[in-house]
């Protein structure tokens, strides 16, 4: 935690600082305290002040209606426990109203000293429409504001959203320790790759190589860098289509192979945008899975 920390005040000593930082790593990882521990010292609080703080705003998911009445009633009779808090549901996203809400918040002056803060606990529960009001505010953020987005599965974002973000990865071991628990299932001239891949989560790293996705890889690379005729490609989706854990990690390696290609080629990131809505409508309306990869990769080589 602390060196996650550390590093940001680093680029603050850099006069750096500003911006949009993406929190990523397992879900164990409670990247939510670690944000706070770096406000409290930011703003010289001590290191368990949770109070509020005017330049500081915090966005996650709502509670649901009848959790609101129940939370509402409770603190009118000033019986707020840990039993009702542990009973409260939120509902399974974050809408765009809330987004559209820190408008003024961001918009609002600040003397040359003080930080604006938007934390959104967690990113990935941000529905497309909320994550296309947020891209909005990234694309030119004020001065003396930073926004952490908390994520766990940074697959859920646009990908024009991570690439105006600077990514701080937050691993429960060291890459050490990851290296040896790899070690025994998988060859270590991959290991770079594969934990690329899979973002530096272990059960990620193994599924993908226990389930064909470096071969997926190479296929991918082919068909990205030749013309490959449409007969292969189409005998490719139809092999990662077979059922849902071939779908998700072709779907993972393929993401990887465009944001690799887009440090070459700018025009990628929007290709990558249109991949993510294309899977997510795929997914949501039950599209055939086969037939949305081979269009996407066609399209993509033309």
């Amino acid at each position: 935690m602390s060196d996650v920390i550390e590093k940001l005040f680093l680029y603050k000593q850099k006069g750096i600082l500003d911006g949009s930082w993406l929190i990523t790593g397992e879900e164990t990882e409670d990247k939510s305290i670690i944000i706070q521990h770096f406000i409290n010292r930011l703003f010289k609080k001590e290191d368990d002040f949770t109070g509020y703080l005017p330049s500081v705003k915090w966005i996650k998911k709502p509670l649901t209606d009848t959790s609101k009445n129940d939370f509402a009633k409770a603190i009118s009779k000033a019986k707020i426990t840990d039993k009702v808090v542990d009973s409260l549901k939120y509902k399974s996203e974050i809408p765009v109203e809330s987004i559209r809400d820190i408008s003024r918040f961001v918009s609002t002056t600040t003397d040359s000293e003080t930080y604006r803060i938007l934390v959104i606990d967690r990113a990935d529960d941000l529905n497309e429409k909320a994550q296309n009001a947020l891209l909005k505010m990234l694309e030119d953020p004020p001065s003396k504001t930073l926004f952490f987005l908390l994520c766990d599965n940074r697959a859920k974002l646009l990908p024009t959203i991570i690439s105006r973000c600077r990514i701080l990865r937050l691993h429960p071991s060291s890459l050490e320790d990851l290296e040896a628990a790899l070690k025994e299932s998988i060859p270590e001239n991959v290991q770079p790759l594969l934990m690329k891949m899979g973002d530096y989560k272990k059960s990620e790293i193994e599924k993908i190589y226990t389930q064909g996705g470096l071969d997926f890889y190479g296929e991918i690379l082919e068909i990205l860098e030749n013309k490959t005729p449409l007969e292969k490609i189409l005998s490719l989706t139809e092999k990662a289509a077979k059922d849902d854990d071939s779908f998700s990690i072709f779907c993972t390696v393929l993401m990887y192979a465009f944001l690799e290609k887009s440090k070459e080629d700018p025009s990628y990131i929007e290709k990558m945008n249109t991949f993510t809505q294309k899977i997510a409508q795929t997914k949501a309306l039950y599209l055939d899975k086969s037939q949305i990869l081979f269009n996407i990769l066609v399209d993509f080589i033309n």
